[in-house]
């Protein structure tokens, strides 16, 4: 029973490292979508700055809204 076990083993090798290469080693699709490139950065830049002007904008709305709120 043991030796029939044993002689296995180059089977279950066979396996695990056809199942590392398969999930380790990314296809080309994957790889392209995984690198980030110019565009990508371009387009995370200006929804930061969108961000950044829109949260600007409400918080010069609410000091307006205060100013106007205290001289009523």
């Amino acid at each position: 029973m043991m030796q029939h076990l044993l002689s296995l083993w180059p089977l279950l090798i066979f396996f695990v490292v056809t199942y590392l290469f398969w999930r380790v080693l990314p296809d080309k699709s994957r790889a392209c979508n995984c690198v980030p490139t110019v565009d990508l950065y371009n387009a995370l830049m200006e929804e930061d700055r969108l961000k950044k002007q829109a949260r600007q904008e409400q918080q010069n709305n609410q000091k307006t809204d205060a100013v106007a709120g205290a001289e009523n």
